[in-house]
């Protein structure tokens, strides 16, 4: 398995090679990396740091545009969803209430950022230094019932999805989303 610095070199090259790219290119956006000073109001708005790889990625490589299916949002600005989110405003609009559903309650250590289409993401948990990877998927949730049906353990970090993705691997063939304990 590719270590964090390994998957940093490999999409970097990529990046500068101008072959980082989703798998299913959709949503376009200026990609260029972040500004690390802007990594201080994004971590105050999550509560939480981001996991170095991710903030190396974001900071050094390029702002989202990458990964598997849709790809990863850029976390301010850059590539965003069909409702014109990024990551950080598609983690703000599922961090409220929702007055129809008694239920809902995102998990605030979750960002959104993998766009995987059909209103799923990957999702990076960070109160984790590795970025373990978390399914949401919304669509086989029963109404009128807890959305702990919603999340799944997907990876057990960043560069293990990386190691894969890089590859040219199917993620779904390595890794099979757990119900979360």
């Amino acid at each position: 398995m590719l270590t964090e610095n390994d998957v940093f070199a490999e999409l970097k090259r990529r990046a500068d090679t101008g072959n980082l790219k989703p798998n299913e290119p959709l949503f376009k956006g200026d990609t260029s990396p972040l500004d690390p000073g802007a990594f201080s109001e994004v971590e105050s708005t999550l509560g939480h740091r981001l996991p170095p790889l991710l903030f190396r990625i974001y900071s050094q490589i390029q702002n989202g545009g990458f990964g598997d299916s849709y790809g990863f949002l850029g976390l301010i600005g850059g590539p965003k969803n069909e409702d014109k989110l990024d990551a950080i405003g598609l983690w703000k609009a599922y961090c409220e209430p929702d007055p129809k559903d008694e239920f809902w309650k995102w998990p605030k250590h979750l960002l959104p950022i993998g766009h995987l289409g059909c209103a799923m993401y990957h999702c990076v948990d960070c109160t984790t230094t590795t970025g373990t990877i978390v399914l949401f998927e919304p669509n086989a949730h029963e109404d009128d019932e807890p959305w702990d049906d919603a999340f799944f353990t997907f990876c057990p970090s960043l560069a293990a999805y990386f190691d894969v993705w890089l590859r040219g691997d199917d993620l779904w063939e390595k890794f099979s989303p757990q119900p979360m304990a």
